[in-house]
């Protein structure tokens, strides 16, 4: 590439003006983070060797912040992991793995950052940070998606539904801030029901996009049968007519797909291991 001289510290140079400009993000500055992401991308992807090795120091950098956090739960490192700077610079990093432009180069990259969004969402585990939790996961079925890398997401999902925390009566009925540009829940608004209505319907909307990645698997059953039991359970218990309803829903919606999968499944001649022979009619 001609000045390809000037390419690596351009690299640099622009990644860190986006992580000076993502510091925030709401409604209003969605936008602006989109258009950024998308050129610091298209940059990238002018030399996917290069950009490689810039994003492996990067991710690493990461990981590092995550790993002082775990080891040290001090409030100011966990400040450093907890904030929108370091969910976007995730959000980036998982767009890019996920291009077609930069999807080769960038495999080696899959696991590890699979590994630091892991290591972020479980860092507090507490139902104030299920906003946090839920745009990672959504970072999960982005990678599920482009590379095939299989992710347990349902036990992130559903531990957040089955809270029961949020089976208690609401104490508020203040209006609530949009949980979608939230990193976490404000205190006051822990018990309000809107906020836990958002919070609810994302997970059960977020599980049944998991599960549609994987309605033509062989394993399918096997994968979403638990799942679809605890559902019920859950179903049956919850005192909230729209959250019962909805898992209800989408457990009936599971066990249907498992007993076509089973059918199908069963018409397999050689090895189970043979996905291409199984047609699942949707």
């Amino acid at each position: 590439m001609q000045n390809s001289y000037l390419l690596e510290p351009t690299m640099k140079n622009i990644y860190l003006a986006f992580v000076k400009s993502c510091k925030l993000y709401s409604e209003s500055t969605h936008e602006s983070f989109t258009v950024m992401r998308n050129c610091v991308t298209e940059l990238y992807a002018l030399d996917p060797v290069s950009a490689y090795q810039h994003a492996f120091v990067y991710i690493r950098q990461l990981a590092i912040h995550v790993r002082n956090a775990t080891t040290s739960m001090t409030e100011q490192d966990i400040h450093l992991v907890y904030n929108w700077q370091f969910v976007n610079c995730l959000r980036l990093w998982t767009y890019m793995v996920c291009q077609p432009s930069l999807k080769e180069a960038f495999q080696p990259l899959v696991y590890p950052l699979v590994q630091v969004i892991d290591s972020t969402l479980t860092l507090i585990p507490t139902a104030r940070y299920y906003p946090l939790r839920l745009h990672c996961v959504e970072l999960y079925l982005q990678l599920i998606t482009a590379t095939g890398v299989f992710i347990p997401v349902a036990p992130l999902l559903l531990d957040l539904i089955e809270n029961d925390k949020f089976l208690a009566k609401s104490t508020t009925t203040a209006k609530p801030p949009d949980v979608r540009f939230l990193t976490r829940i404000p205190k006051t608004y822990l018990a309000s029901r809107p906020v836990q209505d958002a919070v609810i319907s994302k997970a059960i909307a977020l599980l049944a996009d998991y599960f549609k990645l994987y309605e033509r698997h062989v394993a399918f059953p096997e994968l979403a049968y638990p799942v679809a039991r605890s559902l019920k359970a859950y179903a049956k218990k919850c005192r909230v007519s729209q959250w019962s309803t909805a898992t209800k829903a989408l457990a009936t919606k599971l066990e249907k797909q498992i007993e076509a999968v089973i059918r199908e499944r069963e018409g397999i001649s050689g090895s189970p291991m043979e996905l291409k022979n199984v047609q699942v009619k949707k």
